[in-house]
């Protein structure tokens, strides 16, 4: 049975599907979800989402009204009314229904029931299936993984990826290192299996994670099929016009602000080959923006602008806490990643782990990570 046959048996015989992001999803990873999710409720399975990261603007700015993105794992728990009969005992338990209301009829023992004896809680997660987006180790879910780590072990997990890592942690890994994004990926899984419930919403959002990857088709993953799962997806009533529209032809002030912090505030450093640009927390503050919608920007207008060196580095500072941070990217090797993961703000990119005390600290260490590849 082939990947995409088991998959699809693990769906159809789920009652409860919960899908799974990674804490720093980006948008490709987030439509993939929110596609899923949309095309799962259709299917009348119950949903729910472990996601502990912040849905991106331009995801915001095409579906502004979308909730299905909110934390909602706890839509696949039980609902636990819990009782101390010690110091409230019951006598009769029975309830009423309505159309719209369901009444729970709690009848006292012996003496009344006191309020602070009855605690309302969250019970036992009843999920049959897990399906995850991007995520190629369980602990790039974060705290949404940490307070349920017993699911992504017990429950078949479906693991849709461009990259191979994912067959360590799911049960069936959708992965195709070929592809231009997961939402190519997924959209023609889900395509496939499901075509009437592709709507137009749906298929909006395969979409946006296709051109969003691509750059509009023009980075250099794109392929034959990357154009033809577009035009059935825009067949479908996908809103090109629209995702263009919000993603290109209208660039925000603000962001080409911090975008030129950013360029004038960059180094160049001859003799090792290296570029470090800097943005402070008064750019972001002083142009309004964050750094979940500013780092994508900044580093996508430095590359179409400049001819990055081989070694090249962005040294931000949290606008929240004040510590700084640092994306890099040059051609390290296995022995020198550790400490490194990817980062969500642009492919090709890694971010250190720890964050840094001052930017001096910051730089330092890149400066001497750079000292390797010159």
């Amino acid at each position: 049975m082939s990947p995409n046959d088991q998959a699809l048996a693990l769906i159809k015989k789920s009652n409860a599907v919960a899908v799974a992001l990674p804490e720093k999803a980006g948008v490709d990873e987030i439509c993939s979800a929110a596609a899923a999710l949309k095309i799962l409720t259709k299917l009348g399975k119950n949903t729910g989402i472990f996601f502990s990261g912040t849905v991106p603007v331009v995801f915001e700015k095409l579906f502004p009204a979308n909730t299905l993105l909110q934390n909602g794992a706890d839509v696949l728990s039980d609902f636990v009314i819990e009782i101390n009969k010690t110091s409230s005992p019951i006598g009769e338990l029975r309830y009423q229904k309505t159309e719209s209301t369901l009444s729970i009829i709690i009848s006292p023992k012996d003496r009344p029931i006191k309020k602070e004896d009855i605690v309302l809680k969250s019970g036992k997660k009843k999920c049959d299936l897990l399906i995850a987006f991007g995520v190629n180790e369980l602990s790039e879910i974060g705290p949404a993984f940490e307070n349920s780590p017993e699911l992504f072990y017990e429950k078949p997990l479906i693991a849709f990826s461009l990259s191979p890592e994912t067959e360590t942690v799911s049960e069936v890994s959708l992965a195709d290192p070929a592809r231009s994004s997961i939402s190519e990926i997924s959209g023609e899984f889900f395509f496939e299996a499901f075509p009437e419930q592709i709507d137009k919403d749906a298929a909006t959002l395969f979409l946006l994670g296709i051109v969003y990857k691509t750059k509009n088709f023009r980075s250099g993953r794109v392929r034959p099929k990357t154009f033809a799962a577009a035009a059935r997806l825009i067949e479908r009533g996908a809103l090109l016009d629209e995702i263009v529209r919000i993603l290109w032809k209208t660039k925000p002030l603000p962001l080409l602000q911090l975008w030129g912090r950013a360029a004038v505030r960059s180094r160049y450093d001859e003799g090792k080959k290296s570029l470090i640009a800097v943005l402070t927390k008064d750019d972001f503050l002083k142009t309004n923006t964050t750094p979940e919608n500013g780092l994508p920007f900044v580093l996508e207008h430095l590359e179409e602008h400049f001819l990055l060196p081989k070694n090249f580095a962005l040294l931000w500072q949290n606008p929240r806490d004040e510590t700084v941070n640092c994306l890099i990217k040059n051609p390290l090797h296995d022995h020198e990643k550790k400490g490194l993961t990817r980062s969500p703000a642009k492919e090709g990119y890694l971010e250190f782990l720890k964050t840094f005390a001052s930017f001096q600290e910051a730089e330092k260490t890149v400066t001497a990570l750079f000292a390797y590849n010159v």
